[in-house]
């Protein structure tokens, strides 16, 4: 199977049209727009072929979390899967995604609580009176974040414990391991805030793509496992030089 990887294109700020690749079913990492934007645009721009869609953080912009789940889900057409923990089978393979937002645990209980400090008062997505996410009219936080990953995680567990030996890809937009992490941010006090240690299911082998990271990753793991991510980021001043509109990898 041929899978074109896309992510973080944030068609908020910029649009894109992609060029013509030659795949099976285009994957979208989340962040791809406000809202339901990037259901909309993954529609009218691939509509010959599946795709996987995950939302990421900025999906939920401005609204409600589960309201906006359900309003990609209900304009989603049938040919494109938004998935929230949740498997589509494609031509034989079994996709299984997921925010996965983060357990904030990276780094351990101190690591935690200074990074959940920092989240609230540097980014959108948490804090008090000024979050830009919310879910049942209150706030979204950090402690949300962390109740959805251990629910996202025991999922994603069983999910792929039951494979049955089916070729299965996971799809996630926060990081699940940390060698997704470009070389300056390991360590910073905020990364525990974009990527979660799950390096044991990783491990397990097969294509786990991902967005949320502006920088390129493509690294393997254990015997026969690979990890993609290919964001394009912010347009127009912190835009991901690495990015590839065309990349397609094969499994």
């Amino acid at each position: 199977m041929r899978i074109h990887i896309l992510s973080d294109l944030h068609l908020e700020f910029c649009p894109l049209d992609p060029p013509p690749v030659e795949a099976d079913v285009t994957v979208l990492a989340g962040d791809i727009g406000l809202g339901a934007q990037g259901v909309q645009w993954a529609a009218r721009t691939f509509p010959d072929r599946p795709v996987v869609y995950i939302a990421g953080n900025h999906e939920f912009y401005g609204g409600d979390r589960c309201q906006i789940l359900d309003e990609m889900a209900k304009t989603a057409p049938s040919h494109v899967h938004v998935l929230e923990n949740r498997c589509v089978e494609i031509g034989g393979i079994q996709f299984c995604g997921a925010t996965l937002w983060t357990d904030f645990d990276l780094y351990g209980p101190l690591g935690s609580l200074e990074a959940r400090g920092m989240a609230r008062t540097m980014m959108p997505e948490f804090g008090d009176g000024d979050a830009e996410v919310f879910e049942d009219g209150e706030p979204f936080t950090p402690e949300r974040s962390m109740d959805l990953h251990r629910i996202s995680r025991l999922w994603l567990g069983a999910s792929l414990l039951t494979a049955n030996g089916r070729p299965t890809i996971v799809v996630t937009h926060h990081l699940p391991d940390e060698r997704s992490i470009a070389r300056q941010w390991r360590g910073n006090t905020l990364t525990p805030a974009f990527c979660s240690d799950l390096s044991a299911l990783v491990e397990r082998g097969g294509l786990w793509v991902h967005g949320h990271a502006h920088d390129s990753c493509d690294y393997r793991t254990g015997s026969d496992g690979r990890v993609v991510c290919n964001p394009r980021g912010y347009y127009p001043d912190e835009l991901n030089p690495d990015f590839d509109p065309g990349l397609v990898v094969e499994m």
